[in-house]
């Protein structure tokens, strides 16, 4: 756990070997489990002799029994165990002979369940699937695979994908075994085109329910979908499959390929024209549904940009017509969602460069009502139309100082931005600052104020930042501190916002004298918001430390940890490192720091901890952590006095406990051990029963985690 190769470490190794394999109690082979997953984890040279030793002390202590009931335990949470990473590693080196029905059953089990943003069990997943590779003939994927029916997946089918996808879904140089035969080719297209049909199936009927406004059947496919989950339903392995058979190269794949759920789709470029014909047939047909005919349509876009045979330019050229007409739309009885499949089109239609085309996408363009009329949504047709803009050589109208007044003025009574707001910002952004008068400048600041309304934040971004970046364009490094200066005198208005914006922009750039300003000015606030708490979200406070936080001064570190601004797990910037543990360990100990300052600080230590990190540090800063990491563990911080709340207690204590394994000091692990499993240990640092047993419990996570714990488990 420590990372190092030490000679006692060596002794005990060389002793372990004497003795009998019968001989071997469960602590001491767990402990051997641990020791050597976290060598395997680890990786590189370092440890590499230790790992070997422990595999081969390992081997004989495991029966096959075993191996299996391991990996079926598969997934513990927050990671995996030692012994289950342990059993992975032994189940690979077994011969193929050594395998039985059930190991084979608990490798399959495995892959299966281990999802695709589980990242601690990537180690397990690869080696599992490396086993499984060497098990399947090719005969076997053939049959396994090609008996693919329905959803859920049984193990056995996902560990067949699996495996197939290993042998071929990467480049040539890349692939693990050549080119599969036609039986398994044949299996698998035959395996992904009933995926897509229960895929595509399902989709269709979303969208049939989504146009008659029924919510809740649409709930009900998304919850069966979440109840197969990723690897069981159809999502994770038909999207192998196809990349599968895009890697292949197999021009018979295409009707499959083409007919694959838009997220499920490979990319059809690489095949050129010869995917032209399968993609409009799959647009064509009855089933077709929107995400997969807007992914169909990117493809021949891009297909479409390369020199084409008159008959399939022809082709594309009726395919493009019928979207923007919106006849393709009408005939299929749906909407063009918000737009992006017209898009889609509207690419494919300027990739033909016929001036025909071209001129339907600049109606469309010109005007927002032709969009609402080919089956673009009312609220959705001027965003739509502005993407189509930027795809043309669109002039947008110039207007007067008094139009572009009067254009703001409109912004607080919309619900939406509309287009003239949109062009009207951008050209405000364009413009010099000397051609801003005094009225046009306080329109654009109580323009600017509305957006940031939070009730409608989220709607006026593409108007707010232009107008955000032709504002503080006129702001100086000077304005910068008065403004702030006045905010630390109690003053508060657009000026302050837009000067941090300003330093928002400018970041490490940011002179002197406005950086020495926004930091007191933080301090100020902190003052402020110290009985409140944290700043909120999108609040002045936060934005001002946000804004600090890009200038990678030492000196605002203090003024950022009584924030609170970035305290989870990862913050802490290696340049300013030194100085965040410093005044970090100086904050959580304070008798009157807050609750939530103590828990995620101790979290951040944790996370810097984390992976070895302690023992690259200078020895000052080691021991700063460690001693902090005592104090609470130990009850000597009057933090955990009964004056504060059982909740804050708790996740003090919690954050405490991360710290402490994640250092993997020695003088520490006794401690935890006792916390884990004495709860009237946990009980005399000041919380009862029930919130005690929850404490304990979290430390024997924390234990069982131990080798492998990382930053991601902060």
């Amino acid at each position: 756990m420590t990372g190092e190769a030490r000679p006692e470490q060596q002794e005990a190794l060389q002793r372990i070997s004497a003795i009998e394999p019968a001989a071997v109690n469960s602590d001491l082979r767990a402990a051997l489990a641990e020791a050597f997953a976290y060598a395997a984890m680890r990786g590189g040279t370092e440890l590499e002799g230790v790992r070997q030793t422990l595999e081969r002390l390992l081997a004989p202590l495991y029966l096959t029994n075993e191996l299996a009931a391991a990996l079926s335990g598969i997934p513990s949470l927050p990671g995996p165990t030692g012994e289950e990473t342990t059993a992975a590693l032994l189940v690979a080196r077994l011969p193929a002979s050594e395998v039985s029905d059930s190991l084979r059953a608990a490798m399959n089990h495995a892959v299966t369940v281990i999802s695709g943003d589980m990242y601690s069990y990537s180690l397990p997943d690869r080696v599992l699937v490396g086993a499984l590779a060497e098990l399947f003939t090719d005969e076997e994927l053939a049959r396994v695979i090609g008996s693919i029916e329905t959803v859920p997946l049984t193990p056995a089918q996902v560990g067949a994908i699996r495996v197939a996808f290993r042998h071929w879904g990467y480049p040539t140089e890349d692939r693990v075994r050549d080119l599969p035969g036609q039986e398994v080719r044949a299996a698998m297209m035959r395996a992904a085109g009933r995926l897509n049909e229960i895929d595509n199936t399902e989709e269709s009927e979303i969208q049939r329910l989504e146009a008659a406004g029924d919510r809740a059947g649409q709930e009900a496919i998304w919850r069966q979908r979440r109840e197969r989950g990723w690897s069981g339903g159809t999502a994770r392995s038909a999207l192998a499959l196809s990349q599968v058979l895009r890697a292949i190269g197999d021009p018979a794949a295409l009707p499959v390929l083409a007919g694959a759920r838009g997220h499920n789709r490979a990319d059809l470029v690489p095949f050129g024209e010869a995917a032209v014909a399968p993609a409009v047939a799959a647009i064509r047909s009855p089933s077709a549904h929107r995400d997969q005919m807007r992914f169909l349509l990117a493809d021949l876009a891009r297909i479409a940009s390369t020199p084409l045979a008159a008959e399939n330019k022809r082709i594309l050229s009726v395919v493009a017509r019928g979207f923007l007409s919106g006849e393709t739309l009408a005939e299929k009885g749906m909407s063009a969602g918000q737009g992006l499949i017209i898009d889609a089109a509207a690419d494919l239609a300027l990739a033909l460069d016929e001036p025909s085309l071209a001129a339907m996408v600049d109606r469309l363009a010109a005007d927002p009502e032709e969009l609402v009329g080919i089956g673009v949504a009312p609220r959705s047709a001027d965003e739509s139309a502005w993407r189509l803009r930027k795809r043309i050589a669109w002039s947008p109208v110039v207007r007067s100082s008094e139009q572009l007044i009067a254009t703001l003025r409109t912004i607080p009574s919309s619900p939406r931005p509309t287009l003239s707001q949109r062009e009207a910002a951008e050209q405000l952004e364009r413009m010099p600052a000397e051609e801003i008068d005094p009225e046009l400048h306080a329109a654009m600041t109580d323009a600017w104020t509305y957006t940031r309304t939070p009730s409608v934040h989220w709607h006026w971004y593409h108007v707010r930042t232009p107008l955000t970046n032709a504002l503080v364009a006129r702001y100086s490094p000077a304005d910068v501190a008065r403004h702030m200066r006045a905010l630390t005198r109690g003053e508060s208005g657009p000026d302050q916002d837009l000067a941090i914006e300003a330093v928002v922009r400018w970041r490490d750039e940011t002179p002197e004298e406005a950086r020495v300003a926004m930091i007191e000015a933080l301090e100020r606030l902190n003052g402020e918001a110290r009985e409140t708490g944290r700043p909120a979200y999108r609040s002045r406070h936060y934005s001002l430390a946000d804004a600090v936080n890009r200038l990678d001064d030492p000196r605002g570190v203090p003024a950022l940890i009584r924030a609170g601004l970035g305290l989870t797990c990862g913050w802490t910037t290696p340049a300013l490192f030194e100085v965040s543990v410093e005044e970090m360990t100086r904050a959580i100990i304070e008798d009157a720091a807050p609750g939530w300052l103590v828990s995620e600080g101790l979290r951040e230590l944790g996370y810097i901890s984390a992976g070895g990190g302690l023992r690259e540090r200078p020895e000052r800063i080691r021991a700063l952590i460690l001693d902090t990491a005592i104090r609470f563990l130990d009850g000597e911080q009057p933090t955990l006095s009964s004056s504060v709340s059982a909740e804050d207690r708790i996740a003090i204590l919690e954050g405490a406990l991360y710290l402490a394994v994640a250092t993997a000091d020695e003088r520490l692990a006794d401690r935890v051990n006792q916390l884990a499993t004495d709860v009237a240990a946990v009980e005399a640092l000041g919380l009862d029963r029930a919130e005690a047993a929850d404490v304990s419990a979290y430390a024997r996570e924390l234990l069982a985690a131990r080798p492998l714990l990382g930053p991601s488990d902060c």
